[in-house]
């Protein structure tokens, strides 16, 4: 019999894994320390920005798979439109 997860709970425990293993793998970047990271519900982009507005962030710092070609014309990025919509600086992190 399978068990069932709530997603919201599966994407804590993966965001809280990632935090941890960014720790370890580079413990020369302190961005834990001022950070804070966020779950929330919603469409990405719109999203990402209310929150970052909501938190008075400073910069967002999000990841991109890198997609080119035409997957990147039909899905398009929302690391992109994340860039282009936010007032604050936008770092994107590619995934290796």
């Amino acid at each position: 019999m399978k068990t069932l997860f709530r997603i919201e709970d599966v994407a804590t425990e993966m965001l809280n894994e990632f935090m941890t293993r960014l720790v370890k793998s580079s413990p020369e970047i302190k961005c834990p320390g001022r950070s804070k990271t966020s779950l929330v519900s919603g469409l990405p982009v719109t999203r990402i920005l209310e929150v970052a507005e909501i938190v008075s962030a400073g910069m967002i710092i999000m990841g991109s798979q890198g997609r080119t070609g035409l997957e990147h014309i039909m899905l398009g990025s929302r690391a992109e439109q994340v860039v282009h919509l936010s007032p604050i600086p936008v770092t994107i992190v590619k995934a290796s």
